[in-house]
């Protein structure tokens, strides 16, 4: 079973929260949270590199919601709850704003019965990267050349989200996408980099290679 929550915030948009549990397969029915507040998702964007300039931007979403004795913490954050249990789609509108999953080490409660509000966090994965080695989209370690946009591909895959990679911004050389053309060989990558996900899209992935340095390519997933 899955579970949502529905709301229209002061500047009158709609919005809808989805909480997905992966276990369940497909044909889920979502029982209704109650919204905390008048504004019970408050969406961020998180830096927590070192270099406080870093392109990197992770993004998480923290949901509040009201615990009426029917719905419980313990839901969401069971013994046999694994990390990417429960996925979280945000949309505006009609506009998809995050997809992420429950952080399970940052979800909270009061200790009092209900009534009380339920504060769960979501994250899109992007953080966790730091602590995971650098792998190809089979999970394999990954050898010999591939383009920019495979290996953002390929640093990404730990995630655990399956999302295309759109360019926003791109650097053109000849009429091409430098993110199609551009290449790197895995002998590229150091052993810190090869053992940190995060690393490598900082260091390697999105260093300008190409002419048009002071060009600017942002990419989201």
């Amino acid at each position: 079973m899955g579970y949502q929550i529905t709301y229209t915030d002061v500047n009158g948009l709609n919005w809808l929260v989805l909480i997905t549990d992966t276990l369940a397969g497909s044909g889920q029915v979502y029982s209704p949270l109650i919204a905390a507040t008048n504004s019970p998702v408050v969406l961020k964007a998180i830096n927590n590199s070192a270099d406080k300039l870093s392109a990197i931007r992770a993004k998480e979403v923290v949901i509040q919601f009201v615990n009426d004795g029917t719905v419980t913490l313990e839901h969401f954050a069971g013994t046999d709850s694994p990390d990417d249990r429960w996925r979280v789609d945000v949309l505006r509108n009609t506009e998809l704003l995050f997809i992420g999953t429950l952080a399970m080490d940052d979800l909270t409660e009061p200790l009092q019965d209900p009534i009380n509000v339920v504060t769960l966090t979501a994250t899109d994965g992007l953080g966790k990267l730091k602590d995971i080695p650098l792998v190809d989209t089979t999970g394999a370690k990954p050898v010999g050349v591939k383009t920019l946009i495979g290996w953002l591909a390929c640093a990404l895959y730990s995630t655990g989200l399956k999302l295309p990679i759109i360019v926003i911004d791109r650097t053109q050389v000849g009429g091409a996408n430098a993110f199609d053309i551009g290449s790197l060989d895995a002998r590229t990558f150091g052993t810190t980099e090869m053992q940190n996900s995060y690393s490598a899209i900082e260091k390697n992935i999105t260093r300008p290679l190409l002419p048009y340095p002071k060009k600017r390519t942002v990419v989201c997933y």
